[in-house]
């Protein structure tokens, strides 16, 4: 397995805890660090184009506005919040669906079954269920 892994920082000692953690690990990947502080953080996490960013929650260069355009900047991008502070993990990421169908939502509400064209009874047979059910309901 080979994952590209991209730190977004200002902290050194944040980057190099966190690299010397995964370096000691199973997990095989490429390190980058990009420094939070520079003009433009989001346009070099997407020329990084990397599989997974990590984050230090704390970090007080992190603004809500760059989390929001993080999660959406690469579209296979996972986005792993660190808080060194409470040892607490947040995972995120942004999924889009190109011409998107009902079971597409369906498919991302409950991934326990398959929704698809196959599964889906037509919409005509969903019309007279519905119509059965309002002919039973009381006026």
């Amino acid at each position: 397995m080979s994952n590209k892994i991209l730190i977004l920082t200002g902290r050194s000692l944040f980057a190099d805890g966190v690299i010397s953690k995964l370096l000691n690990s199973p997990l095989e990947g490429k390190f980058d660090v990009v420094d939070m502080r520079q003009p433009d953080p989001l346009q070099a996490v997407v020329k990084a184009n990397p599989d997974y960013l990590i984050l230090d929650e704390t970090d007080p260069e992190l603004t809500e506005q760059l989390k929001c355009d993080l999660l959406t900047a690469v579209s296979h991008l996972k986005v792993i919040y660190l808080d060194p502070q409470k040892n607490h993990l947040r995972v995120l990421q942004c999924v889009e669906y190109d011409n998107s169908q009902i079971w597409d939502l369906l498919n991302e509400i409950d991934d326990t079954n398959d929704f698809s064209p196959k599964t889906i009874p037509p919409a005509g047979i969903q019309k007279d269920a519905k119509s059965q059910l309002n002919a039973n309901l009381p006026a």
